[in-house]
């Protein structure tokens, strides 16, 4: 049986007002969907480019959630030199990404 009498319902809405927020509000993956959608020729090819970009950015996000409960379940170390060289490395990429775009 679950016990609700330690549940705070008032932090529990401000909580759920925050996930509901930020799972309607449009991001990077939708600008990128609508930007392949618009790349297409007819309509065939514009659903087809929108449904490979959808199944293409939630596979990723599929992957970066196993790895990260690998890591937090212990499963997969992780060396503190290695996660720098990463920060630094990904840091990097990004950089490049918005230098790049401009």
């Amino acid at each position: 049986m679950l016990d609700f009498t330690l549940l705070d319902f008032t932090l529990f809405g401000a909580y759920l007002g925050a996930v509901i927020t930020l799972i309607i509000t449009p991001g990077p993956v939708v600008a990128l969907v609508l930007k392949n959608t618009l790349k297409g020729q007819d309509s065939k090819s514009k659903s087809t480019q929108a449904l490979k970009t959808i199944c293409g950015t939630n596979l990723g996000s599929l992957l970066l959630i196993a790895v990260s409960i690998a890591v937090i379940l212990g499963v997969a170390k992780v060396s503190e030199s290695l996660l720098g060289i990463m920060s630094i490395v990904g840091c990097g990429f990004i950089l490049y990404l918005g230098f790049s775009s401009l």
